[in-house]
């Protein structure tokens, strides 16, 4: 597919494109490849006109999200846990 600037292909990520999240590298290393990658394709395209949009919905009431599959202890810590002497 060519594109033009009439379209804004659109890309699904997830809210876990945006933080990190224990027990789930592979997912959570996908899903910050597509969020990654539409960065730089809305770099790229942009001088043309053309618009690139990821989504990353968020977390949806699940029975697995009840039993606590994403409690506070599950996420990664903020940014002051990366820091290394």
């Amino acid at each position: 597919m060519t594109l033009s600037a009439r379209r804004a292909p659109r890309n699904i990520a997830s809210v876990l494109g945006q933080v990190g999240f224990r027990n789930s590298a592979a997912y959570v290393a996908a899903k910050h490849g597509v969020v990654g990658l539409s960065q730089n394709a809305a770099l790229e395209y942009g001088q043309r006109k053309i618009r690139l949009n990821a989504a990353g919905p968020g977390v949806i009431k699940t029975p697995l999200v009840d039993r606590g599959y994403l409690a506070p202890e599950r996420r990664r810590p903020g940014p002051a846990a990366h820091h290394h002497p």
